[in-house]
């Protein structure tokens, strides 16, 4: 994950790209590997598929998940909606945590949201 952001803040894109891409990347991770918004940020920006093309997208979640919408805005003013998945609400507080760390790209922070997610999930990147 802290390859990914840095990656993103050396890349020469536009702060609303690069906050599209890092919130995908905060999306794929909390997700435990059961999304896939970076591969649809990146079919977004391809040409539409041709007529009677299949595509499809999956998800799955065990039953004693919550599953929540937060919207994250980041010192910029760039907001992004992303999706958590979680068991417990201190779980969920330091995924929201993370989520705007990573998405906004702030480095700085990036050791403090692991020990959160540590802490609350047992994780250091929220997963319970």
């Amino acid at each position: 994950m802290g390859l990914g952001a840095a990656g993103i803040a050396a890349a020469d894109i536009p702060a609303a790209d690069a906050l599209q891409i890092g919130a995908a990347l905060a999306t794929d991770v909390l997700g435990g590997g059961q999304t896939s918004a970076l591969d649809q940020y990146r079919a977004a920006q391809q040409p539409p598929t041709p007529a009677g093309a299949v595509t499809a997208t999956r998800s799955a979640t065990a039953e004693s998940y919550q599953q929540d919408q937060v919207t994250i805005t980041c010192p910029s003013g760039v907001s992004s909606t992303i999706p958590l998945s979680y068991k417990t609400q201190a779980c969920r507080e330091a995924m929201i945590t993370f989520a705007k760390v990573y998405s906004c790209n702030m480095i700085d922070d990036m050791n403090a949201a692991a020990s959160a997610c540590q802490g609350a999930c047992g994780n250091p990147q929220c997963r319970e």
